[in-house]
């Protein structure tokens, strides 16, 4: 049975940083009902803090995206923002994140998408009110169109000379791993880390710096009664990310976030795309991007690797050997520790499409028995994980999961046949031919991929390496 969307509306109230301790904290209620407060704790010991309108920025909009959290426990159509008014960038920025990047959520609560919403900022004035509700930013054109009110066309490179201080997200997997190796001078971050980032960030030379999160009200958040599903959290990792680099004087976030991650998982049977990496993709960047812009935010934003495939990447992360036997792609290991709970496993589950796919692209460029020693067990070999692996290029099935497109998935299935390590693997076997014959279904256009052109000159020298 279809879920309901709730009548209250939801509002984020206040914003509040403790420049003693670091912590800020994000209040967010449904009209009528208890708070909702987030803490988030940055280390500030022995920094020189950056405490200006740029930060204050940068903390709203953070309590913007986190609301996400709390928002999908009624999703209502109605968010009143009472921290000020949204400038016209602000503004596509959240109604596009609420509702592409909560559209796996409306997918698996059978609600309607498009899923709109309608925000009211209390300080907005009435004419900036009419004029924002005549064309609502946000609104999709099409199959995987990019999004209206940012054009295809993203702005120039910013002109630096030479990497200063670049601030990188950590995740403790491939891809950030790869960022971290082409960035010896960066500082990874992460939101609520575990044992296994530490020690794969120390195996590259570095040391973390460590965010707290504290979600409010877990037990509200997960109850029977509440609507529930995946939110956009690359998102709120991306603005706790801004918000720390600003405070401390870090110049550039830089993100892993990777061509493939802007290919919808699923299209509605009215074409609408249903991503859910959406806010890893290339038209959620240039949003952040315009809206710190537009507060003069002195951070940049950009994903070091948002024009490479998963194979160029790979390729890359097979020179890293210090690293391979440390990272864990897996998102399930992290499940508990990244919302504050208990670290669990941090290993390979090899049972989600996220170990799948990484196995798979990562047999393209090591041998069997790396691949063994890192996961534990060989995945192509498992006669009951052919199913499993064939949805990866499925028009209709792929995961929602952080994997790579259809087209590179099955490319590296059918590449595995020719290659003398891989080919008599079971997985390979069954897979291969089918794969090879894959062609993508070409009623779906992907969203706009993006391209290199917001990397500044430094870093892109830096990858030509």
């Amino acid at each position: 049975m279809a879920a309901q969307r709730g009548k209250k509306p939801f509002h984020f109230e206040q914003v509040d940083f403790d420049e003693a301790t670091g912590e800020v904290a994000l209040t967010y209620r449904f009209t009528g009902e208890a708070p909702f407060v987030e803490r988030i704790t940055l280390p500030v010991d022995g920094l020189d803090l950056v405490v200006d309108e740029s930060f204050a920025a940068t903390l709203r909009l953070l309590h913007l995206m986190a609301g996400t959290s709390y928002f999908k426990t009624q999703a209502p159509r109605d968010l009143v923002v009472e921290t000020g008014a949204l400038n016209d960038a602000e503004h596509r920025l959240v109604t596009t994140l609420y509702d592409h990047g909560m559209r796996e959520f409306a997918w698996f609560n059978k609600l309607d998408i498009p899923f709109e919403v309608e925000v009211e900022a209390v300080a907005t004035r009435p004419q900036e009110k009419e004029q924002k509700s005549a064309k609502e930013p946000g609104a999709h054109a099409g199959r995987g169109e990019p999004i209206e009110g940012h054009s295809e066309a993203p702005e120039p490179k910013a002109e630096k000379s030479r990497i200063a201080r670049p601030l990188v997200p950590f995740g403790g997997g491939k891809d950030s791993t790869v960022v971290l190796g082409l960035l010896p001078e960066a500082t990874p971050l992460t939101v609520n880390p575990t044992s296994t980032h530490r020690r794969t960030a120390e195996a590259l030379g570095h040391t973390l710096v460590e965010v707290r999160r504290k979600i409010d009200r877990v037990d509200d958040l997960i109850s029977p009664e509440s609507l529930n599903g995946h939110i956009p959290i690359t998102a709120i990792v991306s603005a706790i990310s801004v918000a720390y680099a600003q405070l401390a004087g870090h110049a550039d976030v830089v993100m892993a976030n990777e061509q493939a991650a802007s290919e919808p998982t699923v299209w509605t049977p009215d074409g609408h795309p249903v991503n859910h990496q959406f806010s890893k993709g290339a038209t959620f960047e240039l949003l952040f991007r315009d809206a710190l812009v537009s507060r003069r935010v002195g951070v940049d934003y950009f994903s070091l690797l948002r024009a490479m495939t998963e194979s160029e990447i790979t390729a890359r992360l097979a020179s890293q050997t210090d690293a391979l036997p440390l990272i864990v792609s897996c998102n399930r290991a992290f499940k508990g520790a990244v919302s504050g709970g208990a670290e669990g496993s941090q290993a390979w589950c090899g049972e989600c499409p996220k170990c799948h796919f990484t196995y798979l692209l990562m047999a393209t460029a090591l041998p069997p028995a790396t691949l063994q020693a890192m996961f534990g067990q060989d995945l192509l070999q498992h006669e009951n994980l052919i199913p499993q692996f064939r949805e990866l290029w499925d028009d209709n099935a792929k995961p929602f999961e952080c994997v790579g497109s259809r087209s590179e998935a099955a490319a590296a299935m059918a590449h595995l046949a020719t290659d003398p390590q891989w080919a008599d693997h079971r997985v390979v076997v069954a897979c291969s031919a089918e794969a090879k014959n894959y062609s993508p279904s070409p009623a779906p256009t992907s969203e706009f991929l993006g391209s290199d052109a917001t990397i500044p000159p430094a870093y892109l020298e830096r990858l030509a390496r």
